[in-house]
């Protein structure tokens, strides 16, 4: 591998932890409930990556509105039997951001009001963040290893090349041979010779 082969190398290296930096802090966002449509009750379902069920950075922004121009009172809390994400009270109309970490699984987010309280509440994660370093390694390895795979299927090539352009040379050199194995002296000997035209 030559000197510039190793530099576009290294810079295909680069641009893909770069790209995999970028694309590990995009988030995902899971509308739970809208100010036109709020349920009482409502299932957050947390996929797994790949099997793998490492916790999630997670950030919860609700948004509540008093329908009436009152102040309301509301509740909510997302959880399930085994664990309590996040819970609050207040006043509506309020604003309200939660950030934390969910592990993979299914929740529910209740939420109660005194009054006519409608809400938007919408939950961003970002599901490659817990396995940053890992893509980075992964992809680092994977491109090293094709370098390596590139280099030995150019040699293996050229060695294949080499040997049949030898072979050739050496059926050329030993020419055409008698029966006997003794080569012919001129071409006017051997029984390939061009037709004689009368």
């Amino acid at each position: 591998m030559n000197s510039k082969q190793v530099v576009l190398w290294v810079l295909a290296i680069l641009i893909v932890n770069v790209t995999w930096a970028f694309v590990s802090q995009s988030e995902a966002s899971y509308e739970i409930n809208s100010s036109s449509q709020t349920e009482a009750e409502r299932e957050v379902n947390i996929a797994e990556f790949f099997g793998f069920s490492k916790p999630i950075p997670s950030r919860l922004e609700m948004t509540f509105y008093s329908i009436d121009a009152e102040d309301k009172s509301f509740s909510y809390s997302l959880g399930n039997t085994q664990t309590s994400i996040a819970q609050g009270t207040g006043l509506a109309p309020a604003s309200l951001v939660w950030n934390g970490e969910i592990k993979p699984g299914e929740y529910i987010m209740n939420f109660e009001s005194t009054g006519s309280v409608t809400t938007d509440q919408t939950l961003y994660t970002q599901p490659f963040m817990p396995y940053r370093l890992n893509g980075h390694i992964v992809a680092s390895l994977c491109l090293i290893v094709l370098s390596f795979a590139e280099v030995a299927i150019k040699g293996v090539l050229q060695s294949r090349k080499t040997r049949s352009a030898d072979a050739s040379q050496t059926f050329e050199k030993k020419g055409t041979q008698s029966s006997g194995g003794t080569p012919y002296a001129d071409d006017e000997q051997s029984p390939w010779r061009d037709p004689i035209v009368l």
